[in-house]
Parts: C-alpha cells; sequence; structure tokens
C-alpha cells in the first residue's frame, strides 16, 4: 500500500521518509508541464469518471491529454447521489 495513503488512514498524520517520497513523487507527476495540456476552446472537452463505493474520480481531457484532474472521497450523505449529482456539486 502507497505510504502517503496509509499515513492518512491512521488518523495521525505520522510523516515518514517513504511517506515523504510518495509524495514528492505524487506532486512532480501531477505538476510537470508534459502531463497536463493547455485548454483549447476549439477543440471538444471530455471528462472520463471513475465511481467506486467509496469515492469518485474524474478527468477532462482533450484528445487523450489531461487538462485537470478531480478525485473526492463520499461521506454517506453523498454515496446516496447518483454520479452526475456529485460531480455537478463539486
Amino acid at each position: 500500500m502507497d505510504p502517503l495513503i496509509e499515513c492518512m488512514k491512521k488518523g495521525n498524520v505520522e510523516w515518514t521518509k517513504a511517506t515523504q517520497g510518495s509524495f514528492e513523487s505524487i506532486e512532480k507527476r501531477l505538476c510537470t508541464a508534459l502531463i497536463l495540456a493547455l485548454a483549447n476552446f476549439e477543440l471538444l472537452f471530455e471528462i472520463e469518471c471513475d465511481v467506486s463505493g467509496v469515492g469518485i474520480g474524474a478527468v477532462l481531457t482533450h484528445s487523450k491529454r489531461p487538462l485537470a484532474y478531480f478525485s473526492e472521497n463520499l461521506n454517506d450523505l453523498r454515496l446516496n447521489y447518483s454520479m452526475t449529482r456529485v460531480l455537478c456539486h463539486c
């Protein structure tokens, strides 16, 4: 299991070298210009969604290139919503 996820599950944040390394790896990948594209309003936008029993994720793309990411854990009340209602309220 990812050290960063494990760190958040325990209730008390215990920041270790493994946790820091995991954070830096994720930060580097999400903030690299080669990953995220700039929006071109002449192209169609696509939203790819993924919903599980506890959360929702989405990626806004152009021509298979990601523009933005979204991820959220859902509380008990929001687990009863449809996926479109959850996305519209975020």
